[in-house]
C-alpha cells in the first residue's frame, strides 16, 4: 500500500467518458506492450498494444491480436473459417515484421518500441458489444500522416485534492514468452503448423 501525498475526492474527479473508438484513418503508432497468450480454448496469439503517437488522438491505444494457432473446428465449414483467420494473421505478421525492420523474431519483446503507420477501421456495435477499432493494415511509418479532424475534449485543470467535506470519504483502488518454433529455411525439423 502506498500513502498518497493528499486525499483525493471522487466528487472532484471528472466523470469518465463513454468509450468511443477513434475515427477511421491512418495513425502513427508505437508498440508499447507485447504478449503471447494461450486461451483455454487453445487459441494462441501475439497481442500488441499500440499507442497513437500524434494528432488529436495521441496517447490513445489500439489493440492488435495476431492469431498463431486455433484448435480444430467442429466441421469442415468451421475449419475453413479458421484457416482464413490464420491466413489473414500470417499476412498481418508479415506486414508487421516488414515495416518493423525485422526478418524474424524469437520473442515478442523484439517488437517493443517499433513504429509504423496503421490503417484503422471501426467494427460496429453488435451482440451486446460496443463498437471497436480494428487495425486493418500495417504500413511503413509515415511521420507526416494528416491528423484526423475531430474535436478533442478539453482537459480540466481542477484540483482533485480539495474535498467537499472531511466527513465524506473516498477510496481510490489501483486499478513474454518466446513464441516461434518455426524452422529455419533448410533446417531438418518441420515448421510449426498454424
Amino acid at each position: 500500500m502506498a500513502q498518497l501525498p493528499q486525499k483525493i475526492y471522487k466528487e472532484n474527479l471528472p466523470k469518465p467518458d463513454e468509450f468511443s473508438p477513434i475515427p477511421e484513418g491512418n495513425y502513427n503508432v508505437i508498440v508499447s506492450k507485447t504478449e503471447y497468450t494461450t486461451k483455454e480454448s487453445g487459441r494462441e496469439s501475439i497481442d500488441l498494444s499500440l499507442k497513437v503517437l500524434d494528432g488529436p488522438y495521441a496517447n490513445r491505444y489500439l489493440n492488435l491480436s495476431i492469431v498463431m494457432a486455433l484448435p480444430p473446428g467442429e466441421d469442415e465449414e468451421a475449419n475453413k473459417r479458421k484457416e482464413t483467420c490464420l491466413n489473414i494473421s500470417q499476412k498481418t505478421l508479415h506486414q508487421l515484421l516488414s515495416f518493423s525492420g525485422l526478418s524474424a523474431i524469437e520473442d515478442t519483446d523484439e517488437l517493443l518500441n517499433r513504429t509504423f503507420t496503421v490503417k484503422v477501421g471501426i467494427t460496429p456495435a453488435r451482440d451486446g458489444y460496443d463498437a471497436r477499432n480494428d487495425v486493418k493494415r500495417i504500413m511503413e511509418y509515415k511521420g507526416d500522416v494528416a491528423p484526423v479532424s475531430a474535436s478533442r475534449p478539453q482537459v480540466s485543470t481542477t484540483s482533485y485534492s480539495q474535498g467537499p467535506a472531511p466527513s465524506q470519504k473516498s477510496q481510490i483502488k489501483p486499478a513474454t514468452n518466446p513464441w516461434a518454433n518455426v524452422a529455419q529455411p533448410g533446417a531438418d525439423k518441420p515448421a510449426r503448423s498454424w
